[in-house]
């Protein structure tokens, strides 16, 4: 599993945090709000970011052949929407990257 250590959005949602402290002190509210909306804005798209970025999944060959046989069964039981679901726990994968694993075990 892949984790990043150092995303741009931090340093800027810091430094533009910094600039709205400075300019509201200075007495510059105005300005300083804006760099605060500016920092708050990053910061949104720093958790966003986050939460669809899904960690990467390594598996054996043999948990590979586990799951294939696992959903296989599945299709064959008619629960196929199942098996979607199943495989994207697994794998945290996109729900069409599922559909589209589903469909070449058919």
């Amino acid at each position: 599993m892949k984790k990043r250590l150092f995303r741009w959005e931090i340093v800027l949602v810091m430094l533009f945090s910094i600039c709205a402290v400075v300019n509201i002190i200075g007495g510059k509210t105005i300005v300083g709000i804006l760099y605060f909306i500016s920092a708050m804005c990053f910061l949104f798209s720093y958790i966003m970011a986050l939460k669809n970025n899904k960690s990467e999944v390594n598996l054996t060959e043999e948990e590979i052949e586990k799951i294939d046989n696992e959903l296989k069964q599945m299709i064959l039981d008619g629960e196929e929407v199942k098996a979607v679901k199943r495989y994207r726990e697994l794998t945290n994968s996109q729900l069409l990257e599922a559909k589209n694993y589903i469909d070449k075990l058919k």
